[in-house]
C-alpha cells in the first residue's frame, strides 16, 4: 500500500485531493505547510510527497530544497503542484529536486497517473538496489568461501604468493588485492600470515609435533621466524601456549 505525504494549505483542495487517492488504495497523509511537512516526516517514511508551492510559514521550494539536504528523505520523489506555469518557476522546482510538476487545475487522471508512475519507478529502482544488494552479498560470501579454501590448500608452501591466490580466483590482481582490503581487511601478506598462525596455534594443542615441524607445516622458512611471529601474534611463546592450553586438547579428544 503506498503512502503519499500530501502538503497543501488549501483546505478544500486539498481535501479532494487526499479524497481522490484514498479512493483508489493509497494512504494519505495531511500538512499545511512545508514546516508542518517536515515534522510530519519524522514520523513516517512516504513513498512520495505531493506539494504545493505557494504556502505560509515555508514555501513549497524551501521544502524541497530541505528535504534534498537530508539524507533520510532526499530519495522520496516529489510533485509540485502549482498555479504558476511560467517556465522559470518551472525549471527552478526541477532544480531543487521536483521529480514531476502537476499546474492548477488538474485532470484528477493526469494525478493519478503521475502518482502511480512515479511510485512504480521507485518501486522498480529500490527492487533493482535490492536485486543488486543481495547479488553483491551472494560474491562476497564466495569470494571469502574461496579464498578460504586456497589459503587451507596451499598455506603450508613456503613459496605461496599472491599470484597462485589470483590464479585459483581468476581474478587480476588488483581486483583480488581491492576485495582482499575490503572483506578482510588485509593485504595478501598478512592475511597468509594470520592463516599459518592460527593453523600452527591448531597444530600446538592437539599435537606433539615439535616447533621445527610445526613451522615447516605451516609454510614459515624457519623456526626463530615463526616463534618470534607467533609471540607478536598471541602475546606468548608456542611452547607456553600450548602448556595454556591442553585442556582444550582433552575436551577435542572427548
Amino acid at each position: 500500500m503506498t503512502t503519499v505525504l500530501l502538503v497543501e494549505d488549501e483546505e478544500k483542495l486539498r481535501e479532494n485531493i487526499a479524497e481522490l487517492l484514498q479512493l483508489y488504495g493509497h494512504v494519505v497523509e495531511q500538512a499545511t505547510n512545508g514546516k508542518e511537512a517536515l515534522y510530519r516526516l519524522k514520523q513516517l517514511q512516504p513513498d512520495l510527497i505531493i506539494c504545493d508551492v505557494m504556502m505560509p510559514q515555508m514555501d513549497g521550494f524551501t521544502f524541497l530544497h530541505t528535504i534534498k539536504q537530508n539524507l533520510s528523505f532526499r530519495h522520496i520523489p516529489v510533485i509540485l503542484l502549482t498555479a504558476k506555469v511560467a517556465r522559470e518557476d518551472r525549471i527552478a522546482g526541477l532544480k531543487q529536486g521536483a521529480i514531476d510538476y502537476l499546474t492548477k487545475p488538474f485532470l484528477k487522471e493526469e494525478l493519478l497517473l503521475k502518482v502511480k508512475n512515479h511510485v512504480q519507478l521507485k518501486t522498480d529502482v529500490t527492487a533493482i538496489i535490492c536485486q543488486k544488494e543481495g547479488e553483491k552479498a551472494i560474491l562476497t560470501v564466495q569470494f571469502v568461501k574461496r579464498v578460504t579454501e586456497l589459503l587451507e590448500a596451499h598455506y603450508s608452501q613456503k613459496d605461496y604468493q599472491l599470484c597462485t591466490l589470483t590464479d585459483g580466483l581468476g581474478m587480476s590482481r588488483s581486483a583480488v588485492q581491492r576485495n582482499l582490503k575490503r572483506y578482510f581487511s588485509k593485504n595478501f601478506l598478512e592475511l597468509l600470515k594470520e592463516f599459518r598462525l592460527r593453523k600452527s596455534a591448531d597444530y600446538l594443542i592437539n599435537t606433539d609435533l615439535s616447533l621445527e615441524r610445526i613451522a615447516g607445516q605451516c609454510g614459515f622458512g624457519s623456526q626463530s621466524y615463526f616463534s618470534s611471529s607467533f609471540k607478536t601474534a598471541f602475546a606468548c611463546s608456542p611452547l607456553r601456549y600450548r602448556t595454556e592450553n591442553q585442556f582444550l586438547r582433552q575436551i577435542n579428544e572427548t
